[in-house]
Order: C-alpha cells, then sequence, then structure tokens
C-alpha cells in the first residue's frame, strides 16, 4: 500500500492483509481477526484470541456482523427461490388454461 490516506488504496492493502492473516491461520476467520486487531505475535503468544478487552469486541463484533448479513443474504436467495418457484407454478398453470379457451372460443 502507497498511500495509506488514499481510501481505495487502504481497503485494498487491508484486503490484501486479511487474506494473508486467513491463510496463515488456515482461514480460522477468529484468528485472522484477532491478528489483524492484535497482531500475529499476539495470536502465536497466547495460541488464539489474546485476551485483550479490545480485540475480544473486535472480534465479536465483525464475526456478529458477518453472521447477520450472511443470515439475511440466505433469507434472500430463498425468498427469490420461493418467488421464482411460484412464478414458474403459476406459468405452468396458465397453460392449460389458455389452450382450453383457445380450444373453446369460437373461429
Amino acid at each position: 500500500m502507497n498511500d495509506a490516506f488514499d481510501p481505495e488504496a487502504n481497503v485494498a492493502g487491508g484486503s490484501r492483509y486479511l487474506r494473508e492473516l486467513l491463510e496463515h491461520y488456515n482461514f480460522d476467520l477468529v484468528k485472522a481477526l484477532a491478528a489483524y486487531n492484535a497482531g500475529p505475535e499476539r495470536v502465536e503468544q497466547y495460541q488464539g484470541v489474546p485476551p485483550f478487552r479490545e480485540t475480544r469486541a473486535y472480534v465479536a463484533r465483525i464475526v456478529h456482523e458477518y453472521n447477520t448479513k450472511k443470515i439475511a443474504q440466505e433469507k434472500e436467495a430463498k425468498q427469490k427461490q420461493l418467488s421464482s418457484k411460484a412464478t414458474s407454478h403459476a406459468h405452468r398453470a396458465l397453460k392449460p388454461a389458455a389452450a382450453t379457451l383457445a380450444a373453446e372460443s369460437p373461429r
């Protein structure tokens, strides 16, 4: 990251660093977030999330927000799927009715 005050560069650098931490901790999100906040040396020292109030609150907040958004996305996907099935069933029901109407209409 060249300029920490450039928002785009800052987000890109932070994202790269988090990805490196995730890989280092075998995609253990809790350890990666703790290392992102307190530093990898502290996670190694305490063999997990260090006993710092700020780090524990940070990890809990991020995990909670992630889970909340994930649940909302899953609900939205399920709603779309149900809506799509309902539309599909309605179209199937309309086809026979349209065919019956066409057959019954005078020519």
